[in-house]
């Protein structure tokens, strides 16, 4: 007995809607991918590009030439003799010990006693 041969599967010669919706919807995102990964590989280069190159080089004129005065000595004054700056450094050294010989107790520095019982009537 010979086998008898099966038919053939039937076949189709066109995707199901839904395959065709996931296909497009794939196509759509691959050139969304593409282009913003040539734009990223533009701007990459034009970087690159930029960086290296040679900053232009423009011509300014120079500023002309202003000459500066020579200053003529002025006459010294009371404190910059040997003095005068004894003086001086005498004068700080009392003000130094009039501020060390401030004695500054506790007391003095506590804040004033305050009454902390307040009444607040209720409302009605």
């Amino acid at each position: 007995m010979e086998p008898t041969p099966t038919p053939p599967l039937p076949t189709t010669t066109t995707p199901p809607p839904q395959a065709t919706r996931e296909r497009k919807m794939l196509i759509v995102a691959a050139v969304i991918i593409g282009l913003l990964a040539l734009t990223s590989i533009i701007a990459i280069i034009t970087t690159i590009i930029a960086l290296n190159r040679q900053p232009a080089v423009t011509a300014e004129p120079t500023p002309p030439v202003v000459e500066t005065p020579i200053a003529t000595p002025t006459a010294a004054t009371k404190y910059a003799t040997d003095a005068g700056l004894l003086k001086l450094q005498a004068a700080l050294a009392s003000t130094s010990a009039q501020v060390d010989s401030i004695d500054l107790f506790e007391a003095e520095i506590a804040p004033p006693n305050l009454d902390l019982s307040i009444n607040i009537p209720p409302q009605q």
